[in-house]
């Protein structure tokens, strides 16, 4: 997502992707956490990406902590699989390893 429009009450962006036409527009809820989205244009044509650049090794770490305090010797491979499976996200197993 390309944001075209990123302010403290309202969000615009749309998709990356050359060809495709999508794009929306969020406002802030009034608990001043949220955000809700009003519109939605286009239709999106694009295929999903597994990879999210947001998620970083600290917001790795945060979502595993729990997994890895129940088994500390739990491997790369199966902290990968989690992360696959909760939260539909495929990052490298070096960013894996750096949260560890």
């Amino acid at each position: 997502m390309r944001y075209l429009k990123n302010e403290l009450c309202r969000y615009t962006g749309k998709c990356k992707g050359k060809k495709c036409s999508w794009r929306m527009h969020a406002s802030v809820m009034p608990n001043g956490v949220t955000y809700q989205v009003k519109t939605i244009k286009g239709k999106h044509c694009c295929k999903r990406l597994l990879d999210n650049p947001a998620a970083t090794c600290s917001w790795i770490a945060r979502k595993l902590f729990h997994d890895v305090k129940v088994e500390p010797n739990i491997s790369v491979i199966d902290m990968s699989k989690i992360l696959m499976r909760k939260f539909n996200l495929h990052k490298k197993h070096n960013t894996i390893w750096r949260q560890n």
